[in-house]
């Protein structure tokens, strides 16, 4: 086990994005229709949306994870550049508040370190996207429409949340850690996550 990269006692080399890994993969079968789903909204929604490259007003911590999405995040995670992960560390001691919502400590250069293995959340928001029953989407979309006015096609997030939240007991239950951190499986915003790993660093460092 490599005790450098525990969390939770999962490390990132046992989530690390291989293809015949069960657990990124059961996250990647949740992930795919909701990114088909998105992906058809983003394509009849462009004339009102501004998302590009380099844009990334709405990537805040704050928000909370499932277990299953953590997994997801340390797979990314295992597959950046040990310089990349230095920045990393470096956004999380920029951050003197960590109760209040700020950046994600995840972006390099105004972009998302680890793209492909956002959670839930990061993969539909910019569209119209219904959270715990609130329409919500990014402050620079949709400007020039009331809110009365919306397109009716908004993408509920319940389905995909209720699915990851069924997963990350199972993967919870299969965790080691689940035998001390309880039954239930951590529900952590991004930062939280990461600062637990980089207190796990510098235990073992």
């Amino acid at each position: 086990m490599n005790e450098r990269c525990r969390l939770w006692g999962c490390t990132m080399s046992h989530v690390s994005i291989v293809s015949d890994n069960p657990a990124v993969q059961a996250v990647l079968e949740i992930y795919r229709p909701l990114d088909k789903v998105s992906g058809m909204l983003q394509e009849k929604h462009q004339a009102f949306l501004q998302c590009k490259a380099g844009c990334d007003d709405c990537c805040r911590d704050g928000f909370r994870i499932r277990w299953a999405e953590a997994v997801m995040l340390m797979a990314g995670l295992s597959q950046l550049a040990p310089e990349d992960l230095v920045t990393i560390q470096e956004n999380l001691k920029n951050k003197l508040e960590p109760g209040s919502p700020g950046s994600c400590p995840l972006l390099i250069n105004h972009q998302c370190s680890v793209y492909a293995f956002r959670p839930a959340l990061c993969r539909a928001y910019g569209i119209l996207v219904d959270v715990n029953g609130t329409v919500a989407t990014c402050h620079l979309n949709y400007r020039d429409l009331d809110p009365q006015n919306y397109p009716q096609e908004i993408l509920t997030l319940a389905p995909y949340y209720e699915a990851l939240e069924a997963l990350s007991q199972v993967l919870w239950q299969a965790s080691p850690a689940s035998s001390d951190g309880g039954a239930d499986p951590p529900f952590t915003t991004i930062r939280e996550l990461l600062l637990s790993m980089d207190k796990a660093w510098n235990s073992v460092s």
